[in-house]
């Protein structure tokens, strides 16, 4: 007999779209119960490329394992039942504009006063507060603005876009991974709470070290010169015969694994090089 899944038992309610799709989908695939709730016309994520047979591939793959149910939130008795499920429910996922699901008569930060036990999770391209709240952004701005571009591509030739969505799925995995927090924290208190999840904020706090290095290293007192040179010093991409390679080689298991497929080369069987500063300095 197979061992249930951690979050079997659990229900979740979906609302996002393309924005953060993804984080009921891996809520989903641990276990948990997931309904989706879809506008009469249909989730904005079915018309997103690629398709086949007429079908979104782009919305299939982020709403595998999930239930699905259609809800108009403008009339009064659609929201009761949104209502209904909620009341039954541990989670609720939404990521449409700030203020959007609030002008219909449903105020995400204002749903764990109705039903004290649930964790709202909204996720929004530049969060629900701020200067930048009620900007309209794209994936590809996204990650522009989050810092993955600036690294991305050769210094002498434009900014490269990385494939697929990875912004609003970074966004979806980071909004999966503060709900489970804010799960965890319900155990120790008996209440849910409302999650606020910034797609570009995720962006810049996961993708890479340069935001938060350059914070920490000028906090610090000392200079920050960093500019786009394609693979950066450290981490060098190699031209092989099937392609190019890069590597990341961290920690001292990682090393060790790397030396031995080298063939054990002598001048680098000293424990010295399992050092990252060591290797880099030299």
């Amino acid at each position: 007999m197979s061992k249930p899944l951690p979050l079997s038992g659990l229900r979740v309610v979906d609302l996002a779209d393309e924005r953060g799709e993804l984080c009921g989908r891996l809520l989903g695939d641990f276990g948990a119960e997931v309904i989706r709730v879809e506008p009469p016309e249909g989730a904005r994520s079915r018309r997103i490329p690629p398709f086949h047979q007429g079908q979104s591939l782009y919305f299939a793959y982020r709403n595998f394992n999930k239930r699905g149910i259609t809800l108009d939130l403008a009339q009064a008795a659609d929201r009761e039942q949104l209502h209904a499920l909620l009341a039954g429910a541990d989670v609720m996922v939404e990521s449409g504009r700030p203020g959007a699901l609030a002008a219909q008569g449903v105020d995400p930060a204002r749903l764990p006063e109705r039903h004290p036990t649930l964790v709202v999770t909204s996720i929004s391209d530049f969060g629900q507060t701020g200067p930048y709240r009620d900007h309209v952004a794209t994936d590809a701005v996204l990650e522009a603005v989050g810092g993955m571009m600036f690294k991305a591509g050769l210094p002498q030739k434009p900014p490269l876009i990385p494939p697929t969505s990875l912004a609003y799925d970074i966004g979806g995995c980071v909004g999966a991974m503060a709900t489970l927090m804010a799960l965890i924290q319900r155990q120790r208190t008996g209440f849910g709470q409302y999650l606020d999840v910034s797609v570009v904020e995720s962006v810049a706090q996961t993708t890479d070290w340069s935001f938060s290095n350059a914070g920490f290293t000028l906090a610090n007192g000392q200079p920050y010169h960093e500019k786009r040179m394609g693979s950066g010093p450290i981490y060098t991409i190699y031209r092989c015969k099937g392609g190019f390679v890069r590597l990341v080689i961290l920690s001292p298991r990682q090393w060790r694994a790397m030396w031995e497929w080298l063939g054990k080369p002598e001048a680098f069987a000293d424990p010295y090089w399992e050092n990252f500063i060591a290797r880099l300095q030299n």
